[in-house]
Formats: C-alpha cells, sequence, structure tokens
C-alpha cells in the first residue's frame, strides 16, 4: 500500500451536493406518494364495490397485466433521456385520471377491475423511475443516511394523501378526487423537471449519469437476472408481496364486512392511511442509529418479524382490530425499513444491470407477478380452509422471508466486496495460442527485428507454457549471439525450458561471455540439455580452467537452480582453489566455502568478509547464510548497514531460518544500535513467519523511542507476513492497540491541518509544514488499514484502500460501506480520523499549543517543520537541535529542492532525505561544472550566482533556484552541454554514488521520486 500524498486531507467534496439532493428527492418523493396515497383507498373501494368481500383476491389478477409494460418502460428508459422521460409519464397518468373520471360508472365491477390494475401500473411505473433517479444521486454511503429521510417524505405524503381522501371522500365523492390526484401529478412533473434544471445537481457519475440515453439496446432479461445479487432482491420481493397480500387480503374482507357503501369504504380506509402513513417517519427515525450501526441486516429483518407476529396475532384474534394491526405493521415497515433496505441493496449491484433490474422487480415481480401468485395462492387456500385461517400461511411464508433475508445479507457484503475488487481488476493481455501458424509467423518476425521488437516477443514467450516455443527454437539459439547482454540471458533462459531442440555446443560457447548474468544463465540451460549426464556436466564445469566459468556454476549450485551429486567429488579437488589476488579468485573463494562448504568455511568467510570489494563480501555474506554458524549472526545483521552488501545480508539472515530471529529482535529493540542497521530488520523479518517475529516487530512500533521510520518498516513488514502467510495468527488485541495508535496520530495531524487551512497569509514555511502534515496524514492512513489487513483479509482490505485513496465517489462509498460490514460499526466508528478528517475530534488548544506538540512528534521532519512555522509566526519556540548534517538550514534545502521539475511533487520528507546528503560549493568564476561529452556526475541547484550553459542549441543562464544535472542522478549518459560559473556561484550538490546509496537506504525516496515523474509525464502527455 502507497498512499497518494497528493490527495492530502480529502474533504467530503459531496457532503452539501447530497444534502441537497436528499431534500430534493423528499420533496419528489412527497409528491409521488401524496397522489398515490389519496388513489389508493379510492382503487380498494371501487374495486370492493362490483365484488364480494371474499372474491376481493381477484383483483389481483388484473395487477399481473403491469408485466406488459415492463419491456416498454424498459425501451423508454433507454431512448428517452430521464429528464424527459419522467415528467412526461407523469403528465401521461395525469391524463388518464381525466379520463377515468370522464368515463366512471357507478358500481361498474370492470371499471374497478381497470382502475385497480391502473393504479398498481401508475404507482411501480412513478416509483420506480424516482427510485432510479436516487441510485444515481446516492452512493453506498450517502444511501444509509439519505433513504430513510427520502422514504419519510413520501410517508408524509402518503398520509396526507390518506387523510385527503378520508375527509373529502363523503363530502365531494370519490370519483371527483381523481380530478385533485390528477393536478397533484401535474405538479409532481413541474417539479421534476425543475429539480433536474438545478446546475450540479446530477452528480458525476462514470458509465451511469442519464442526462442523455445510456445503454442503448439494453441487456437482456436472462443478463439481469445472471447477477446472484438481482436474483435474490427479486426472490426477496417476491416473498414480500406474497406475505403482504395475504394481510391486504384479510384487512379488505374485514372492511367489507364492517363498511358496505363505496364512499363508506373509502372514508374509513382513507382516514386509515391518514392514521397510519405517517408511521413509517417514526419508524425510519427510529432506525437511522440502527441503520448506520449494524446496518442492512437488521432493516431487512424488521418486517419479516413484524409479520410473523401480526399473522399470529390475526390467527389468535380474528377481527377488525387485529386486522388493523397486521395492516399497520405492514405499511409501517414496508414503507420504511423495507423500501431502505431494498434501495440499499441494489447500491452494489453494477449501474448497467442495476437500471434494467429495478424496473422488472419493483414493476414486474411486485406489481405483476407477486400479485398474480398471491391471487392463486389465496384461491388455491379457499378451495381448503376457511379466509379467517390464511393467517396460518402468511406466518410460514415469514419464516421462509427471515432465512432469505439473512442470505440476502451475506451477498450485499460479497457483492460490495466484489465491486471494489472489480475496481482495481488487473486485465491480463490474451493472445492467441504460440501454436497457431499466423501467430507464429509474426514472433518469428519480432524476434528478428530489432531490440524493441524482440523483448516483446520474449514477453510473450516467458507468458506461454513451454511447450509452446519449440517451434521457435532456432529462433531463440540465434538471439544467443544477439548484442543486447539482456536478450541474450533471456533466449538462454527459455532454451533451458527445451533441452532437446537446445544445441549443446551453441550454450557451451556462451559460457566465455562477457557478462557474468549471461554465463550463468549459459550454465542453467547447458545443465539442462546434458540430461543424464548432468552431474558429470556439472563437474566439469567446476574443475575448468576458466575461473569464470567455474564462479558461474558455483553461483548457480549457491542458489539451488542447479543440483547436482558431484560435489563430494570434487570437492577435494577445488576446496583449496581461489585465494589468490585477482577478483575474480576472490569471488570464487568465497563461493567455495558456502557452496562446498570445507572444514575451514568459516574461517574463509570471515576473510572474505574483510575484503575491501562489496562483491567479494556480498558472496561471502551469502556463503555464510548458507553455512548457518551462529558465529556469523552478529557479522550479517552489522552488514544490513552498508547500503552496498545490504542485499547480501538479507538474504543470508533469511537463510538462517528462526534460529536468527533472537538476535534479530535484541538488535532491533536496542536503541543504542546503528539507526541503519534497525531500520532494515524489518525487512528481514517480514521474510521469518514465526510469532516471535510478530511480538518483536509490534513491541518495536509500540517502543517509546521516536523512529518514525522504523515504526512504518515495521508496520509493513508485518503487513507483508500477513500477505504471505495466511496460516499465521497475529494477536489481536496488540493489533488493535496498533491501529489505536495510528488513529489517534492521525486525528492530532488533521486537527492541526484543519487550524492551518484558516492561515490566510501563511508564509513559505507554514505551507511546507501543512504539506507536512498532510503527508503524514495519508502515511497513518496507510499505516491504519495494513493494521486491518492484519485483523482481516489482506487482499481485500488492499483493495478497500485503493478505493478509499484514489477511486471515485461510487467506488469509495461502496468500500467504505463494505468496509463497515465487515470491521462492525464500533470499529468502523473509531476509523474516522483515518477516512475522514473532517470527523476527527475537536479540540480546544490553540495553534502555538499544537505546535509545541508537533515538536516533540516522532517524526523528526514534522517537529523540524512546526519549530520552523511557529518562528515564522513569532511564536516563542525553544531552537531545535543542530544535526550537523549540512550547512544549510534542511527547511531552506527543501525550498531549493522543490524547485526542480522532476522534484517538485515530491513529498516534503523525502525532499528532506536527498537535502541530508546535500553539499554546498562554491565555484569561482569560469569553473567548469560538467563537461559536453562527458557523463555529469551530480545535480546542481544554484543557491546565488549565475551559472552558463552552452550547448549546439546556444546558451543558457541559471540563477538562483534554478537547477541543472538533474538526470545525472539515474543516468550516466554524457552530457550535451557544458556548465560553467559565470560568477562566484554557491551551489547545492548531490551526488549520484550519495543519491544511489540513499535510495539503497530508503527504497520508499525512490517510489516517491517515480509517483512525481509519472505525474509530470503523464500531464506532458495528456
Amino acid at each position: 500500500m502507497t498512499p497518494s500524498h497528493t490527495q492530502g486531507l480529502q474533504p467530503t467534496e459531496d457532503r452539501h451536493r447530497g444534502v441537497a439532493a436528499m431534500i430534493a428527492m423528499m420533496g419528489l418523493y412527497f409528491l409521488v406518494l401524496l397522489s398515490v396515497g389519496m388513489l389508493r383507498p379510492i382503487r380498494n373501494a371501487l374495486a370492493l364495490d362490483g365484488l364480494g368481500q371474499t372474491d376481493f383476491y381477484k383483483v389481483y389478477l388484473i395487477s399481473g397485466l403491469v408485466i406488459v409494460f415492463v419491456p416498454l418502460l424498459n425501451w423508454l428508459s433507454d431512448h428517452v433521456p430521464w429528464r424527459r422521460l419522467i415528467p412526461g409519464v407523469a403528465l401521461f397518468f395525469a391524463l388518464n385520471l381525466l379520463v377515468f373520471r370522464a368515463l366512471y360508472v357507478e358500481g361498474s365491477t370492470a371499471f374497478g377491475l381497470v382502475f385497480y390494475g391502473w393504479y398498481d401500473l401508475f404507482a411501480a411505473a412513478l416509483v420506480t423511475q424516482l427510485f432510479m433517479v436516487t441510485q444515481l444521486f446516492f452512493h453506498a454511503r450517502l444511501a444509509k443516511r439519505a433513504y430513510p429521510m427520502v422514504i419519510a417524505g413520501g410517508a408524509l405524503g402518503a398520509s396526507s394523501g390518506g387523510a385527503i381522501t378520508g375527509f373529502l371522500a363523503e363530502a365531494v365523492g370519490t370519483p371527483n378526487l381523481l380530478l385533485l390526484a390528477a393536478g397533484l401529478i401535474g405538479v409532481f412533473s413541474v417539479a421534476v423537471t425543475a429539480v433536474w434544471s438545478i446546475e450540479g445537481m446530477v452528480p458525476e457519475r462514470p458509465r451511469s449519469r442519464r442526462s442523455a440515453p445510456v445503454a442503448r439496446g439494453g441487456l437482456g432479461i436472462r443478463a439481469i437476472f445472471g447477477n446472484r445479487q438481482v436474483i435474490l432482491i427479486a426472490s426477496l420481493v417476491l416473498i414480500t408481496i406474497l406475505v403482504k397480500q395475504l394481510v391486504d387480503y384479510q384487512f379488505n374482507t374485514i372492511t367489507k364486512e364492517v363498511f358496505e357503501s363505496r364512499d363508506a369504504i373509502s372514508a374509513f380506509q382513507g382516514k386509515f392511511n391518514a392514521a397510519t402513513q405517517w408511521l413509517p417517519i417514526v419508524v425510519l427515525l427510529l432506525m437511522r442509529k440502527p441503520l448506520q450501526r449494524w446496518g442492512v441486516g437488521f432493516v431487512v429483518l424488521i418486517l419479516p418479524v413484524s409479520m410473523l407476529l401480526t399473522n399470529v396475532g390475526l390467527v389468535l384474534f380474528w377481527g377488525l382490530w387485529a386486522a388493523v394491526a397486521a395492516k399497520g405493521a405492514e405499511t409501517s415497515f414496508r414503507y420504511s425499513a423495507e423500501r431502505a433496505g431494498r434501495e440499499i441493496l441494489y447500491l452494489p449491484v453494477p449501474d448497467e444491470i442495476k437500471l434494467k433490474a429495478k424496473a422488472y422487480i419493483d414493476v414486474a415481480v411486485e406489481k405483476g407477478v407477486g400479485k398474480v401468485g398471491s391471487a392463486l395462492l389465496i384461491f388455491l387456500l379457499l378451495t381448503r380452509i376457511e379466509y379467517q385461517q390464511v393467517a396460518w400461511v402468511g406466518g410460514a411464508l415469514s419464516i421462509v422471508w427471515i432465512v432469505m433475508a439473512l442470505a440476502v445479507r451475506r451477498e450485499y457484503v460479497r457483492s460490495l466486496a466484489s465491486a471494489v475488487e472489480n475496481r482495481f481488476a488487473s486485465l491480463h493481455g490474451v493472445f492467441a495460442s504460440l501454436q497457431d501458424a499466423s501467430t507464429l509467423k509474426v514472433l518469428r518476425t519480432a524476434l528478428a527485428g530489432d531490440e524493441r521488437q524482440v523483448a516483446f516477443a520474449l514477453d510473450l514467450l516467458d507468458q506461454a507454457p513451454t511447450g509452446d516455443a519449440e517451434p521457435l527454437a532456432d529462433e531463440l539459439m540465434a538471439l544467443l549471439d544477439h548484442p543486447s547482454a539482456a536478450i541474450r540471458r533471456r533466449a538462454l533462459d527459455l532454451l533451458r525450458g527445451l533441452p532437446e531442440q537446445a544445441d549443446p555446443a551453441r550454450l557451451e560457447s556462451r559460457l566465455g561471455d562477457a557478462d557474468p548474468e549471461v554465463r550463468e544463465a549459459a550454465v542453467r540451460a547447458l545443465v539442462a540439455a546434458d540430461g543424464e549426464s548432468k552431474t558429470d556436466t556439472i563437474r566439469r564445469l567446476l574443475v575448468s580452467d576458466d575461473v569464470a566459468i567455474r564462479i558461474a556454476t558455483l553461483s548457480c549450485l549457491a542458489r539451488d537452480e542447479i543440483a547436482s551429486d558431484a560435489l563430494a567429488d570434487v570437492r577435494h579437488e577445488i576446496a583449496g582453489s581461489g585465494g589468490g589476488s585477482t577478483l575474480e579468485e576472490r569471488i570464487e573463494q568465497a563461493l567455495v566455502a558456502g557452496v562446498l562448504q570445507p572444514a575451514s568455511a568459516t574461517r574463509i568467510v570471515m576473510d572474505c568478509l574483510e575484503d575491501p570489494d562489496p562483491t567479494v563480501v556480498s558472496t561471502a555474506l551469502r556463503s555464510a547464510g548458507m553455512l548457518g554458524d551462529p558465529g556469523l549472526h552478529a557479522r550479517l545483521i552489522e552488514a544490513l548497514g552498508n547500503p552496498r552488501t545490504r542485499e547480501a545480508a538479507r538474504d543470508a539472515l533469511a537463510m538462517q531460518g528462526t534460529r536468527v530471529l533472537p538476535a534479530l529482535i535484541e538488535t532491533l529493540l536496542d536503541e543504542a544500535a546503528d539507526r541503519a542497521v534497525r531500520r532494515h530488520i524489518p525487512s528481514v523479518l517480514a521474510r521469518l513467519p514465526d510469532p516471535a517475529t510478530l511480538r518483536g516487530l509490534i513491541d518495536a512500533v509500540m517502543a517509546t523511542e521516536t523512529d518514525q521510520i522504523l515504526d512504518h518498516r515495521a508496520i509493513k513488514a508485518l503487513s507483508k507476513l500477513r500477505a504471505r502467510n495466511p496460516e499465521l495468527a497475529f494477536p489481536v488485541e496488540p493489533v488493535r492497540r496498533l491501529l489505536d495508535r495510528s488513529v489517534t496520530v492521525a486525528s492530532l495531524l488533521a486537527s492541526v491541518d484543519a487550524r492551518l487551512q484558516g492561515q490566510d497569509d501563511a508564509g513559505p514555511a507554514t505551507r511546507l509544514l501543512r504539506q507536512a502534515v498532510r503527508e503524514a496524514w495519508a502515511e497513518r492512513r496507510e499505516e491504519a488499514f495494513r493494521c486491518l489487513g492484519l485483523l482481516h483479509e489482506p487482499e481485500s482490505i488492499h483493495r478497500a484502500f485503493l478505493s478509499v485513496t484514489r477511486g471515485e465517489t461510487v467506488s469509495r462509498a461502496n468500500a467504505l460501506e463494505w468496509l463497515e460490514s465487515t470491521v462492525g460499526f464500533h470499529d468502523f466508528r473509531k476509523l474516522d480520523p483515518v477516512l475522514d478528517p473532517d470527523s476527527a475530534a475537536p479540540t480546544h488548544e490553540d495553534l502555538p499549543t499544537m505546535l509545541r506538540r508537533l515538536e516533540s512528534d516522532e517524526d523528526r521532519w514534522i517537529a523540524r517543520c512546526a519549530q520552523r512555522a511557529g518562528a515564522e509566526m513569532g511564536l516563542d519556540s525553544p531552537p531545535h537541535p543542530a544535526t550537523g548534517e549540512i550547512g544549510m538550514d534542511p527547511i531552506e534545502t527543501v525550498f531549493l529542492l522543490q524547485q526542480v521539475d522532476v522534484l517538485r511533487d515530491a513529498r516534503s520528507a523525502h525532499l528532506a532525505l536527498l537535502g541530508s546528503i546535500a553539499q554546498e560549493e562554491d565555484a569561482d568564476t569560469g569553473t567548469i561544472l560538467a563537461r559536453e561529452g562527458e557523463p555529469p556526475d551530480a545535480l546542481y541547484v544554484v543557491i546565488r550566482g549565475e551559472v552558463t550553459l552552452k550547448g549546439p542549441g546556444g546558451e543558457l543562464s541559471l540563477t538562483d533556484g534554478e537547477s541543472f544535472g538533474t538526470w545525472a542522478l539515474v543516468d550516466d549518459v554524457p552530457s550535451l552541454v557544458e556548465a560553467s560559473a559565470a560568477r562566484p556561484t554557491r551551489l547545492l550538490r548531490i551526488g549520484r554514488e550519495d543519491f544511489l546509496d540513499l535510495l539503497a537506504d530508503h527504497p520508499e525516496l525512490a517510489i516517491g521520486m517515480l509517483q512525481g515523474l509519472a505525474r509530470r509525464l503523464r500531464s506532458l502527455v495528456l
């Protein structure tokens, strides 16, 4: 995990837009359900007016016709922009109501049935399309706050609509209320157009913005319902409707028993709706905290549990009040918990599937299949039992419903994880089989082309099964004479997998190659090609007169790249070889000690460790690793402090296994030990999985000393151990303490950053402090996620980290929702300071007090920046102890380095590291700093004075703050210009050798510089 420091402390950018969207959706949903609430009792009254009380279930059959309109609705949504589609559909339904009023026939069964079916289509279409829009306005995190409020607005509308019908039905007549409903729908049509026209109201969502048609042609039903989450949602909705309709049937049946006239039924049900439709508001207000705490799993269980209880009540206490209680519970929770839960369940479904699936589920399944199924179910039940006993079946279905709700919750979490994973899924190159004639032709041409084409062809061969490269064996053999050593080596490595096609004589010719890596590749390929006689081949190579061939063979044996039984036979022949004065002979001596392990091996290694050449020392270190002598452990650990022998020391220590753990951990925790050695011990421990390793690394982080670099590397080592060794048991409580530590520091940094934001006239030191604070906060955020990866599945946590730090709004919200579901509400709340810096605990400390706290921070760079910023603000601050690193103040050095083009985006802490190796130099007039045609060896920044660059393109003068020789740090290409001092000049110089040693000590510096360089190149390309 590498944090993107450029993002700094990310504000919740969509907060204000989210509030505005929530208010707008509340208003629109209020208008929709105001008309729906008015028409619901009218629909029931008109249907009951023409049917007997026990025949009411037959109206559910007419609802099945809404299925016919689903393809039409999807077609319209594909071809008509939503900003026109939704108000257009609303106006269409408003006109329908005018027609119904004109054609109304009192007591008509046909009219009642048609109106009942029309109502279901109207309610489903308008509500579904409105919620489709909310899916685009709300992401997973915002949805948990917004949906309860939006649905509360709808509940208020439904209650108001019911009240209008309840108190006006008998006064003005039920049919005349159709005209009022038509007017309300017209108002909604105008309002939705107005909301959509507000600038910035519609959020940017890649792949899903519906201000214009998308997904033309759409997806087929099979593709839509191929998504497991969609299937489970559809199943949950279906059983919801079955139980709901059983309750609805019993409620309407009892209503018909008690009230006989049409207007009386309209008035009763209108007043009932007015009395109960506000209950979802209460439920939603009570549900907000539990929803945030326990998530969608809690919400989807509320309605099925309540239906189970109320159906039991109907069984025990059949009558109007029992039916009212059951219907009231269904209304309260279905239009609050069930609707909010359902909309949240849709969120992790891919947009291109979700927008189609909602139409099929919310219209076809809920209003069509569900009601038809319930009608058939009631018909079958009435042939066997009395209608008063239907509640038994409703209770049984509620139990099934509860089980399904639990399954849906599990799938929701899995779908969130999948959404986060797919956001960062790698796309592997897919190419035709190498056995294909056309592919072989292309590869043959590439293998005979320039170096770049050859390298690309070899990349493809590396990815392919070994046998597929057999037809190209001749071309690979031809590459053994290629001018590039890298090409020769790669060709030999591929030929190693084709022993029967390789020519041993040609392979042996490469044993004398000038490049040592090519010689080693030739040894590997030759031994593989010799088959059964490979032992004789190794023996022959080990006793060769050419020391370079012997070294190549010993190197392969040392790395277990070849194996042989010949060692015992040749030990006495070459055990005494080497020991000469040449570099090759000294390297061979060090290799002999490790591979052949003669009696004097330890003494030979000790002698080689004193060699002045780092190559000999590195070879001896690896031999010491093979010997496994505990007496050499201290020397191996000491070698970690030298950048030129560090990698060999790591390998050698890792070879020791757990035997070296006590010595490593003792040095790691020893505050008096060499800092460079201690900082590189975690990278060794990351290769030694053991409970003692975990304890040692955790103790190092929790130690009272202040070395942030060591702490960060120790946490990274723990993260690597977790990823590479899933069977390793991490201690939970110590890891939680590590997590709490990172979060606490992040909270302080966020508070400091918030205070620094108010410094409008901040000077350069204060701005630098703010940059450093933001970078440090990003580092603590990374550490917190690494700690989470120790407690949960690390790969999933890593993907969540990438989504949170680099994803767009939707993927970030999905990751946060998954994270909360995974770690639990309590632990998730504790993460707020590393997820949203605005949520850091408020502090009453003034800025001077906070700066003084930072001056003692374990991050020495933060402490230094805080002291300088305090001095800049005129605050009393004790002088910072001198470090003796360079003559110039480190802060001033960073200011200079920030002006170097490729370093402009580098982290301030990384620039401070660069500054630690910088040297100040004075140059007299005419002093040559770089000669044309010669490789420069340093980066120079002009502190004051003037430098002239002369070259084929002319002459250029550099003055204070300007730099030259940047690429000398990483490249030894001859300079195109001559650089000389035009007048007495003071310069800041960073030499290449010092720079490379610094990179070896601080690999994170290389990563930061590469990120800055990549951003710079990307800005030039894009």
